[in-house]
Parts: C-alpha cells; sequence; structure tokens
C-alpha cells in the first residue's frame, strides 16, 4: 500500500470506520504512512504521542513528528509546532516562536492558526500587541466559518436559540460553536430550561476580586488591562451592540492579571468605570452610596478619585 491508502486505513480503524475500532494499530498504520514521506501521517503520528492514542504519551516524540511535518509544508503540523513552542511541551517555550509558526500557518489558511495569530496580537505574546492586526485575523477567520456549512451535531434547540436574534452575538459565528462538541461535559441546562455553557476557564478570576493586586501592577501592566477590556469593547461595539453592564464584576482575567476580557451581557450602560477600579484598587465612588444622589452628582461633573500620570488622569475623567 501506499501512504496515502495507509493514512486512510489507520484513519478509519482510529474512528472505527468499516473496521472495528482499535488505536493501537491506527498508530502503526499512520507510523507506516509516515515513514513512506506522508506530512499528514506525520502530524497525525505527532497527535498520536500527544494524546495516548494507541501509543504512551511522549511530548517529545509528538514534537519530533509535527516538526517534519512542518518542514513538509504541512499546514496542520505548522500549526502544531506553533502550539507545543506555547505550551513548552516537548520542546522549550518559545513565545517568539509560537507566534513564528502561528503566523506561517494562518497565511497558508488555516482558521486554528488564524485565531492564535489574533490572539497573539490581542495580548502581546511573542509579537507586539497590535490591536489591528488581532482584528483583521479575527474578521478573516469568521469569514472563513461563515462560508463552510454549520455543523449538524449540534443540539437543534440549541441551535434555534443561538439564531435567535434576541440572542445571537453576531461577532461570534454559528459555525464556532462546534467547540460545544469538544467541551460538551461544560454543557448543560438548568432548572429553568436555560442553557449553561463554559467556553473557556479565567483561573485569575474577575478583576473585582483582584482590585488591590491589579491597583500594585506596573502602569504597562494596567494599561494592559484596559487594552484587552477596549479590544473587546471594540469588537462589541462594531456589531452596533452595547455591553450595558460594564463593571469589574463581569472582567475575567485569565493566566495572568495583566490579561483581561469582558463577559455577561447586561443592562446598564456604564463607561470608564474600570479607569477607576484599576488605579485606585477598589470600587468607583466606594464608600457613597449608590442613589439618585449620586447620580446627579456625576450628571453635574463629579467623578471618583483617580490616580497615576496626568495623561491618564485626564482620559478617566473627561
Amino acid at each position: 500500500m501506499d501512504s496515502k491508502q495507509l493514512l486512510t486505513l489507520g484513519y478509519n480503524y482510529r474512528h472505527g470506520i468499516g473496521v472495528e475500532k482499535d488505536e493501537k494499530k491506527a498508530f502503526e498504520h499512520y507510523m507506516k504512512a509516515a515513514e513512506l514521506g506522508s506530512s499528514a501521517a506525520m502530524q497525525h503520528v505527532s497527535l498520536c504521542y500527544y494524546y495516548g492514542i494507541g501509543v504512551g504519551i511522549n511530548y517529545q516524540k509528538s514534537f519530533e513528528y509535527c516538526k517534519r511535518s512542518a518542514d513538509l509544508v504541512n499546514v496542520h503540523g505548522m500549526c502544531s509546532v506553533g502550539t507545543r513552542y506555547f505550551t513548552g511541551n516537548g520542546v522549550d517555550q518559545d513565545y517568539n516562536k509560537a507566534f513564528e509558526c502561528f503566523k506561517k500557518s494562518a497565511n497558508m489558511g488555516n482558521m486554528v492558526a488564524m485565531y492564535n495569530v489574533a490572539n497573539c496580537y490581542r495580548n502581546g505574546i511573542g509579537t507586539k500587541r497590535d490591536i489591528q492586526s488581532a482584528n483583521y485575523w479575527f474578521k478573516k477567520r469568521r469569514s472563513l466559518l461563515k462560508s463552510n456549512k454549520s455543523p449538524g451535531h449540534i443540539n437543534p434547540e440549541l441551535k434555534r436559540i443561538l439564531d435567535d436574534d434576541r440572542f445571537k452575538l453576531s461577532w461570534v459565528d454559528y459555525n464556532e460553536v462546534n467547540v460545544i462538541k469538544e467541551w460538551g461535559k461544560r454543557m448543560s441546562i438548568n432548572d429553568d430550561g436555560d442553557y449553561i455553557i463554559v467556553m473557556g476557564i479565567a483561573p485569575k478570576g474577575l478583576l473585582r476580586q483582584n482590585l488591590v493586586e491589579a491597583s500594585q501592577l506596573e502602569w504597562k501592566d494596567k494599561l494592559n488591562i484596559l487594552n484587552g477590556i477596549v479590544i473587546d469593547l471594540e469588537s462589541i461595539h462594531s456589531q452596533e451592540l452595547v455591553h450595558r453592564d460594564l463593571h469589574s464584576g463581569n472582567i475575567l482575567q485569565r493566566d495572568e492579571l495583566q490579561h483581561a476580557c469582558i463577559t455577561d451581557l447586561g443592562l446598564l450602560k456604564m463607561k470608564r468605570k474600570e479607569k477607576f477600579v484599576i488605579s485606585t484598587g477598589q470600587r468607583a465612588f466606594d464608600g457613597t452610596p449608590f442613589d439618585d444622589y449620586l447620580v446627579t452628582r456625576i450628571i453635574y461633573g463629579s467623578r471618583p478619585k483617580c490616580l497615576g500620570p496626568d495623561c491618564y488622569i485626564k482620559l478617566a475623567t473627561k
């Protein structure tokens, strides 16, 4: 058999298509195809070593095979090499090399790599933070997703909700919801029949929980937090939508305190508030009753205390 036939047979054994599912035989056929020079098979071998499919987990071997695949200009292999450099599994962690690999793969049309490139630009990982470039890659990826057929494995009732104009968020294309298939254990229905979907985890929790620590960061890191908030707001506003409930309890922080993203669309329109909490370590107008009198004071120009460089204070109190 040639490499293509071996690769197909390996895939069939992996997924039980026409034969009894056998991950060990799948790995053996992927390996034979890889030895015949198939870059696609090399990528499959890499994934087998990474996830322990038909063989023991071996991150070094996984990197070796995805690197071989990438050297043969395989778009998926190139993206996988970037992921290994990003996570440091099987190779020394190197964000700069990760970004370079993601960028090459994205330029070859890989949508996962496009998302990774956009994320790197958004958070300044392996490259200089660049909002315009981040938005470019996010939009390019979305345009490709829109041209694809919607996945058929999503629950029909959930699809109806997602397609409803009252709930659909146009900057998150329906096709992107296929990650629910992979995160199925994190999707549930509450007692009221509403869907609860966890699309990701923010290890650092809410900005509100970290106000004191965030206020003690260097100013470049504080500005990174604000920049992340601005990027998310720009995405929302670009779709002619308004968050209407922006406060420190609706801002998540991921692996690092200086990385922030917005969550929870609400009802109230509140602007600029986060500039104050990040600089002072407490809520705006902390200790003051949130009543009609405070609203009147704000209308007539009252602003909470703000610390920092003059240019920052001028912006926050504008």
